[in-house]
């Protein structure tokens, strides 16, 4: 029993550790983050098929690991990614295609050993301590995230728990405790002055306004490689002295020059740049929302302004949406802070980002917290001129003529930022002057696709899956199908069509179950973890109750199914229903599993299934979270024929 839980941890501890840990170094994997699931559940899929096997792969673990932190830690000085990324271009896909395939390889003596150790026991109680082991993979790291605690002490549990397996065998203990060592020696040395929020690798330098100047004017906060903000001292003498400020000043400040504001909220608060120029303004009530509690620390240790400090600003560490739901409270003006990274994501055309803060429904909540004449301020930086169309067309639709858009024309750093207001005060005559902040009217007659809790995907152009997107899905389909008539001898194993299409759809009802749960709590990163361990809690319970009943009737189950799945498509997004579906899905596979004879193949077309749901998941892209269900619904469907063949339930 202690073997399974064990390896059960440590399949799922290193799961979300990479899940974690490669964008750092391989940017690519950002804009495509269920790639190392895939490739993970691919991996363990393989190793369950080869459970038979009498070579143990499990001492191939730490060999192979250290090769993938070589593999990934030698090219960390490239600007982009592993191989020179390029949106449009082949390297981008050799890229993930090196990452998939050796992150599945990885994944293969851990898939091995946890075939092995299910075939031990009752398939029921092999799932549910399975499950149980998953479930403290997932709260252990979620609580070294909380913690910012650096990746070589991830390493370092990880490794701890795996040498539990070696007891017995000294030789092999001191090789691997040997090859341990090198592994976390080559994480230590990689970056080895970065911090590490829950959210990402942050490296933080000074900014002098020269190379020789020895004067800091402020700090520039990048994360996994990328530019994110900077913290900035905006006040008169240091403008004064180094004029090139004056650009940055010009434009945090805009906002409070139009109008008398006696409070106001910053969503996507940063580092304490907005609230540095709400204070110098002379706003007596702020309140900032920032969601990475480590960039909001930043702000309150190394903001030269320290805005954090005054009594007069309240710092709150929560997601901007979720903030909004909460409070009550109406505002003079709420701005958004140049929110999250999406100053260099947006280089990017056809970028698969949801972003629930610039929807409509967002905007219409943002609408109800406005006082009589206030005013929502919008800053964005451009680099795809269909970027502000989109926001102007989904801006438009919720305030109508209260909208008015502003362009700035300065150069260097933040040029061609545009400036949305919108609501009550929007209306109000602009009374002062400024050459390099003007009226822009090119979004008029625009006719981009609105932003929606629904189709939240703020930097694709259109609803559609892009060429690359379906490259990539390729990619791994054919890499997965190769990996599988391999590891039998070039011929494909006896397909399991019933536990294959339960994999898919369970994993698609995991990505719908987080979607929803982010617009209810936020898409902060404990929300993720907390979903993820109550889907696996409710698993566990499902394993439990069908042990102990005597007979599940199979067919009003998968009607309930049915019926809970319709309903959540019928009432659409920020609804609690979506846990029903969770809950019947789990009785349906504990009730299968329980008959199954070969627990490890059933299991390994249930993780490969699960490749096949992650795929799937693209279509939102085309049409929409909401056709999801549409595709879970036929997937169950295609699962519970897969049992009527089995003869299962019609003998």
């Amino acid at each position: 029993m202690t073997e399974l839980f064990l390896i059960s941890f440590l399949a799922l501890y290193f799961e979300v550790l990479f899940i974690r840990w490669v964008p750092s170094s391989v940017q690519a994997i950002a804009f495509f983050p269920n790639v190392i699931l895939i490739s993970a559940f691919l991996g363990l899929g393989i190793g369950c098929f080869l459970a038979e096997r009498k070579r143990q792969f499990l001492e191939l673990f730490p060999l192979l690991t250290l090769g993938y932190i070589i593999l990934l830690t030698s090219y960390t000085d490239t600007t982009i990614s592993l191989v020179g990324f390029s949106a449009k271009g082949a390297h981008f896909l050799v890229a993930l295609a090196l990452v998939f395939s050796v992150n599945a390889l990885v994944f293969i003596p851990l898939g091995q050993k946890l075939g092995r150790c299910l075939k031990r026991f009752k398939p029921l109680t092999a799932y549910a301590i399975n499950i149980a082991g998953s479930i403290l993979g997932v709260a252990v790291f979620s609580c070294m995230a909380y913690l910012w605690i650096k990746p070589v002490y991830w390493f370092l549990l990880g490794f701890g728990v795996l040498a539990w397996f070696y007891r017995n065998a000294a030789r092999q203990l001191l090789l691997q405790i040997v090859i341990f060592t090198l592994a976390l020696f080559m994480v230590a040395q990689t970056h080895p002055y970065s911090r590490w929020s829950p959210y990402y690798r942050v490296d933080i330098l000074p900014i002098t306004p020269t190379e020789l100047s020895s004067q800091v004017v402020g700090f520039k906060i990048s994360v996994n490689d990328l530019f994110h903000q900077n913290a900035l001292d905006l006040r008169e003498q240091s403008v004064r002295q180094f004029p090139d400020l004056q650009n940055y000043k010009r434009i945090y400040e805009f906002p409070y020059r139009l109008a008398p504001v006696k409070n106001t909220l910053i969503l996507g608060a940063g580092s304490g740049n907005d609230a540095a120029a709400a204070l110098r303004m002379g706003v007596g009530d702020i309140t900032a929302v920032e969601i990475d509690p480590f960039i909001a620390s930043l702000g309150e240790s190394l903001h030269p302004e320290k805005p954090y400090a005054e009594p007069t600003v309240r710092l709150c560490v929560d997601d901007a949406r979720s903030f909004i739901k909460k409070t009550d409270k109406k505002f003079d003006l709420v701005t958004f802070g140049y929110l999250d990274a999406h100053k260099v994501f947006s280089q990017f055309s056809s970028v698969r980002l949801d972003n629930f803060i610039y929807t409509r429904e967002s905007f219409a909540e943002i609408k109800k917290h406005l006082s009589d004449g206030g005013t929502l301020c919008l800053t964005y930086l451009l680099f795809k001129d269909w970027l502000g169309a989109k926001l102007y067309a989904t801006l438009k639709e919720v305030f109508g003529d209260d909208l008015r858009v502003f362009r700035t024309s300065t150069y260097g750093a933040y040029d061609d930022t545009v400036i949305f207001l919108a609501g009550p005060g929007a209306r109000k005559p602009v009374s002062f002057a400024d050459p390099h902040i003007k009226p822009f009217d090119g979004y008029a007659k625009t006719s981009e696709e609105r932003i929606t809790d629904d189709w939240p995907y703020l930097y694709l152009t259109k609803k559609s899956i892009p060429f690359h997107y379906l490259a990539v899905i390729l990619m791994m389909a054919g890499i997965s199908l190769i990996a599988v008539m391999l590891a039998h001898g070039a011929s494909l194993p006896k397909f399991d069509m019933h536990f294959f299409f339960l994999g898919a759809g369970f994993m698609l009802l995991e990505t719908v179950s987080i979607t929803r749960c982010a617009l209810l709590f936020g898409s902060t990163w404990i929300v993720n973890s907390v979903v993820i361990v109550a889907i696996l809690c409710m698993i566990l319970l499902s394993c439990l109750y069908v042990e102990r009943a005597r007979r599940i009737p199979v067919i009003p189950v998968y009607l309930l199914l049915g019926l809970s799945l319709f309903w959540n498509w019928l009432i659409g997004p920020g609804s609690y229903a979506f846990a029903l579906p969770v809950l019947f899905a789990s009785i349906i596979f504990a009730s299968s599993f329980k008959k199954a004879k070969n627990i490890p193949m059933v299991f390994a077309y249930n993780l490969l299934g699960a490749i096949a749901g992650g795929c799937l998941e693209y279509f939102s892209m085309l049409a929409g979270f909401r056709v999801l269900y549409v595709l879970i619904i036929l997937v169950y469907f295609l699962s519970f024929l897969g049992l009527a063949l089995k003869r299962e339930i019609f003998p």
